[in-house]
């Protein structure tokens, strides 16, 4: 089983890329979702989380107010390696535990003509997790359609979405890094016969 790597900036269409490779049958383990999952209420994280930060980041039903946390950690790398210290190590342990488990299930033939799967993690690189990837694809996409693009879909200014940009990896250090290129400036035809190429390559 191949293991890919899917990451790509803000407004990229990584998220669009993942869902495509979910509908052709491929196992896709989202790094964003875990992180979501090892914070719910009663989880150990939470509770560091809230020692660490202040209740205040907590919403009234004990579950955690995202937004609030965004607000202490963004732009300030201290308090964001801070809330990293408590999550990587536990989001990584379950990626590693689920591909084990696919590893280990006879079963795979049965998921996919093409034997593999793919890590979807916007902090790819940054958290360590492109070690455990036989192969890495970033999606890439022009600054302006990333801009127009992440307006849209979240509702906010393009100063907001700027800042977000300008605060992840830069675009070229993480091309640099690509063992392939996904190209999402043009339509959706486009992306998806891109995508569909590579994954002729590894039927």
């Amino acid at each position: 089983m191949k293991v890919i790597g899917l990451t790509g900036g803000i407004g990229t269409g990584k998220s669009t890329v993942s869902a495509y490779l979910s509908k052709q049958g491929i196992q896709v383990i989202d790094a964003d979702k875990i992180a979501r999952e090892i914070v719910a209420v009663g989880e150990p994280a939470l509770r560091e989380i809230a020692a660490a930060f202040g209740h205040g980041i907590l919403n009234t039903d004990g579950s955690l107010n995202r937004k609030a946390l965004s607000s202490i950690v963004f732009n300030r790398p201290d308090e964001m390696q801070k809330l990293e210290s408590i999550t990587r190590n536990r989001i990584i342990t379950v990626i590693e535990n689920r591909l084990e488990a696919m590893r280990d299930d006879e079963e795979m033939a049965d998921y996919s003509d093409v034997q593999m799967a793919v890590i979807d993690a916007p902090l790819l690189f940054e958290s360590g997790l492109n070690r455990l990837c036989d192969e890495v694809w970033v999606i890439d996409a022009e600054r302006e359609v990333r801009i127009q693009r992440a307006i849209k879909r979240d509702n906010s200014n393009r100063e907001e979405i700027v800042a977000r940009i300008n605060s992840q990896m830069d675009a070229d250090e993480a091309l640099a890094k690509a063992d392939r290129i996904i190209n999402n400036s043009g339509t959706l035809a486009a992306l998806y016969k891109q995508i569909d190429n590579l994954l002729k390559e590894y039927a």
